[in-house]
Formats: structure tokens, C-alpha cells, sequence
């Protein structure tokens, strides 16, 4: 099911988890998928959702303990629907799940939508954000640039932890010195972008 997710899809689903687990919560709830979003600054739906100092409480919540420790958690019926639901959609449209799927899913969820009403933007306003960051990819499509930003990010750990060698290394570099990204949307590119150069270069 997870084959059509971006990477930063399925590094919020590994997220989504870890929380759920760390809370010693038996399962994955939407909230746990929601705050994986917000945990991913370079994904579009932390773009989407803007930067606000703002965590949703979950139920059961997050602290103290709720499950059994040691075992991971598994996903809700709701989680479980929110991450069929967008990985149907991809697989009718053949593309990618990517953190701007999942939260318009999640949006739709009752639990999140009550739960967003503290939120300092309404739905409305985070629906607007996401078909603006749509609208704005131009040369590069929303999905396209979510790969890529996954790929360099994957990229910057393996160059930092010593995992590139020397002529992939100078490649890599030589290939993304060169590209050219103007659009305002994919200014989350142009991070990840300068971070692998960043990693490569030192």
C-alpha cells in the first residue's frame, strides 16, 4: 500500500508511529498522522498549515503511558481510512501520495475537523493554502517536487553518514549546482536543494 507514497509520505507514517509508540498508545490515531505533518517543515502540508506554535492534543493523549511499552502501535480504523482512501486515489490517478494528500484526507476526518476548530486557521483558510501551493507549481509538479525534496533529504543523510562515495559524490554535486528552481512554490526544493549541496561540499 506504501509503494505510492512520496518519501516524505511515508517518513509521516514512520512518524505517526513513532509518536503513538513513544506515548505507549496501542494506536495510530488521526491526531498522531496530523502531528507528523506539522513535524515535517519541508513537506507541503506543514506549508499548508503554516508555522504556528499550536500541537493537537491526542486521546488518549500523548503522556503518560496508555498501552503496553515495547510493542509498536498499529493503526486506528480512521488512520487505517485516511491512508487507503489517499493511496486508492493515487493508485486510480497513477501518482504519488504526498503530506499534501494526507492532510486534505485528514481534514475530512470528523475527529480532526472538531479538533481543528482551535486552530488559528480555519479549515477554509488550510484548504485555500493547499490549492495555492498546487495552483504555484508550474515547471514542476506538486507531487514531482515532494519526490524530489524526499530524494535530496535522503541524499543529505547518506553524503553525511559517509554513505556516497567520491564519484557519486562529485556527480551529485556537478548535477545539482546546475539546477534552476524560480517558482515561489518550490522554495521547499530549493532547501532541501541547498542542504544536500551543503553535505556534498563538506
Amino acid at each position: 500500500m506504501y509503494e505510492r507514497f512520496s518519501p516524505l509520505g511515508r517518513r509521516a507514517i514512520v512518524i505517526a508511529g513513532n509518536l503513538a509508540t513513544q506515548a505507549g498508545a496501542e494506536l495510530v490515531l488521526p491526531e498522531h498522522l496530523l502531528l507528523a505533518l506539522m513535524a515535517i517543515p519541508e513537506g507541503m502540508a506543514s506549508q499548508a498549515l503554516g508555522h504556528f506554535d499550536w500541537i493537537p492534543p491526542v486521546e488518549p493523549p500523548l503522556a503518560p503511558s496508555t498501552g503496553p511499552r515495547g510493542r509498536s502501535a498499529s493503526l486506528s480504523r480512521c488512520a487505517a481510512h485516511v491512508i487507503e482512501t489517499v493511496a486508492a486515489t493515487a493508485e486510480q490517478q497513477d501518482a504519488s501520495v504526498t503530506t499534501l494528500d494526507l492532510l486534505t484526507e485528514l481534514l475530512l476526518d470528523d475527529r480532526i475537523a472538531r479538533l481543528m476548530l482551535q486552530y488559528p486557521l480555519s479549515i477554509d483558510q488550510i484548504l485555500g493554502r493547499v490549492e495555492t501551493l498546487r495552483a504555484r507549481s508550474l515547471s514542476i509538479g506538486d507531487r514531482d517536487v515532494e519526490n524530489l525534496v524526499g530524494l535530496f533529504w535522503e541524499l543529505t543523510r547518506a553524503a553525511r553518514s559517509g554513505g556516497i562515495s567520491e564519484s557519486m559524490r562529485k556527480n551529485l554535486l556537478q548535477q545539482s549546482a546546475g539546477c534552476q528552481l524560480e517558482s515561489a512554490s518550490q522554495g521547499s526544493l530549493r532547501v532541501a536543494l541547498d542542504d544536500l549541496l551543503s553535505a556534498l561540499q563538506s
